[in-house]
């Protein structure tokens, strides 16, 4: 009851100003809309992102590679992330993929 008095007190008093109130509204607005707004554009997202998902995980399925040869003598290089992030590479990669036979099966 105290804090009603206590607005109440505020809605007739000479230092309120018209600009003030409308202000104040205009400031309660925009922040409704901009977590309202902030909401939905989540909640839009994780639905797209959610969608794109299950439509990757339909077209990609597990398979199975077996090396079948060896790569041909020659070919050198190293293409894990270790050799690619040392200091010396400097980020380049080794001059040519690595080549050998392989065979490829889907997983049973």
């Amino acid at each position: 009851m105290r804090s009603t008095r206590w607005l109440w007190r505020w809605r007739s008093s000479p230092l309120r100003r018209r600009e003030d109130v409308a202000e104040a509204w205009i400031i309660l607005v925009v922040r409704v809309v901009v977590v309202i707004g902030g909401t939905v554009a989540g909640l839009v997202t994780a639905r797209s992102v959610e969608r794109e998902s299950a439509a990757q995980r339909v077209h990609r399925h597990p398979v199975r590679a077996v090396l079948v040869s060896d790569a041909p003598h020659g070919v050198t290089g190293d293409w894990s992330t270790e050799a690619v992030s040392r200091p010396g590479c400097a980020g380049r990669l080794p001059a040519g993929p690595p080549v050998a036979g392989s065979r490829w099966s889907t997983a049973a």
